[in-house]
């Protein structure tokens, strides 16, 4: 859930593949359908303009414009060609979920290049982590056009602007990178202070824009 700057709330209804809109004036939903893609998943909302989302099953980035209803959705490329036949599969259970809840565990999605973390940077750009493809990439909001950047660790999966944050789920490291990321020699991870080293499965992490700090939550040490 990320509240809007016009005091809305924005929700992702994953199974149910579609966005939701909450309006506390009035306590009333407003709820749109995904017209492409699946499993709409993470959405940042840092300032004004069209919202941008991550689909994680179906390995899209997509936008809606709430002002005029329009939506964007941009394929994004595989690795290899095992996760781009994991990402079909991964579509077609994402589908016979909305028909059978039965088939909900039967799809596992470690080998797909999944799109899951998101942001808006300084500059405008769309910044989103692909988490089993070792990637982060931005996507120019105005072309559409992206830019793919391989990362020093594995499973990158949260990002966070304003000067640092992105943090490597499977890597027990916290990333860090210039804002434009195209000064790929800058990235470079920190390991988190666990013990054994490497045994933390950080989750998510967000940026007090304020003083640059930087919050961690450490899955596998309750921290």
């Amino acid at each position: 859930m990320q509240v809007a700057p016009d005091g809305k709330l924005w929700v992702t209804l994953c199974l149910g593949n579609k966005i939701g809109v909450f309006d506390p004036k009035n306590e009333t939903w407003q709820l749109i359908d995904q017209k492409d893609g699946i499993y709409p998943h993470t959405n940042p909302l840092r300032s004004e303009g069209p919202r941008w989302y991550t689909l994680a099953v179906s390995n899209h980035v997509s936008m809606i414009d709430p002002k005029t209803g329009e939506q964007r959705t941009i394929r994004l490329p595989a690795r290899t060609w095992g996760q781009a036949l994991a990402v079909r599969v991964g579509a077609v259970f994402g589908r016979l979920r909305q028909l059978d809840p039965a088939t909900r565990n039967r799809q596992s999605r470690h080998d797909a290049a999944v799109p899951y973390g998101i942001d808006i940077a300084p500059d405008g750009g769309v910044l989103f982590s692909q988490l089993n493809a070792r990637r982060i990439g931005r996507i120019d909001p105005d072309t559409g056009r992206y830019e793919l950047y391989d990362t020093p660790f594995p499973g990158p999966r949260r990002l966070r602007f304003d000067s640092q944050g992105i943090c490597g789920f499977r890597a027990s490291a916290l990333g860090w990178s210039h804002a434009s990321i195209r000064r790929r020699r800058n990235s470079k991870p920190g390991h988190l202070p666990t013990n054994p080293p490497g045994t933390e499965t950080p989750y998510a992490l967000n940026v007090d824009r304020k003083t640059d700090t930087v919050w961690i939550c450490g899955t596998n040490s309750d921290t």
